[in-house]
């Protein structure tokens, strides 16, 4: 539901009777408890197929298969080639970061990962590469995230060390030191923060129908490569 209070719901059918009608018309419930996590996939494709849910006449479904959105579905020519426009050249936020630039430069993908990519790519998901149990753990990792625990509880000490080192880097980027993030933590917590119950989409969005101009972002981009070559030189002093 943020999403939509934000005007930036992946689904435009949805969004736009959202914005039209308001939430006071919409109710969220539960169709069935499933006991068995295994079928899961099939009870939600009953209910699509019952309620016809994928047919803009009567929900908001954007998919009609529940183990996989896309299957069934093709981008039209018109969207892939937004696609492309809004990603080639320098609107890419990879272009020009060569060698040293570049974010990944260093890093090598574990073989596993690679394979793990590579399964995702071809349109399986996490129930299908790790089985239902593992993929209902990493869904749990995921929401534990959000709720405030630390990395430790999450992910054991060896790994959250390696975090705390990453923000580190992240921290000389911006050339802050810990009290300094703690502070403004602190500070745009809850009511202190400027977006605290404020609800900004469609027109009531300051940047409703703009865009940046290419002088815009070609000083964005030199700024965020300058950032990385001051993370460079004191990562490697």
């Amino acid at each position: 539901m943020q999403a939509l209070n934000r005007g930036t719901h992946v689904n435009r059918h949805l969004q736009s009777s959202w914005n039209q009608y308001g939430p006071c018309v919409f109710t969220f419930g539960v169709l069935e408890l499933v006991a068995d996590i295994k079928n899961l996939i099939l009870r939600e494709q009953y209910y699509l197929d019952q309620k016809q849910a994928y047919n803009d006449m009567y929900g908001y479904n954007i998919g009609i298969c529940a183990d996989n959105g896309m299957r069934g579905r093709k981008h039209t020519p018109e969207t892939i080639k937004k696609y492309s426009e809004t990603r080639s050249g320098s609107k890419n936020s990879q272009y020009g970061l060569l060698g040293t630039l570049s974010p990944n430069y260093g890093s090598h993908r574990s073989e596993t990962t690679k394979a793990l990519l590579r399964e995702v790519r071809l349109g399986k998901t996490y129930e299908d590469i790790f089985g239902a149990v593992e993929a209902r753990r990493i869904a749990q990792k995921i929401s534990a995230a959000k709720s405030g625990r630390s990395y430790i509880e999450l992910y054991g000490p060896e790994k959250a060390e390696k975090l705390k080192k990453a923000a580190s880097v992240r921290m000389l980027r911006e050339n802050l030191s810990p009290e300094r993030l703690e502070m403004l933590r602190l500070a745009a917590l809850g009511a202190n923060n400027p977006m605290y119950d404020v609800h900004r989409f469609g027109k009531s969005n300051p940047f409703y129908d703009k865009t940046h101009t290419d002088e815009t972002r070609a000083k964005m981009k030199a700024a965020w490569v300058l950032r990385k070559l001051k993370v460079k030189t004191a990562v490697a002093a």
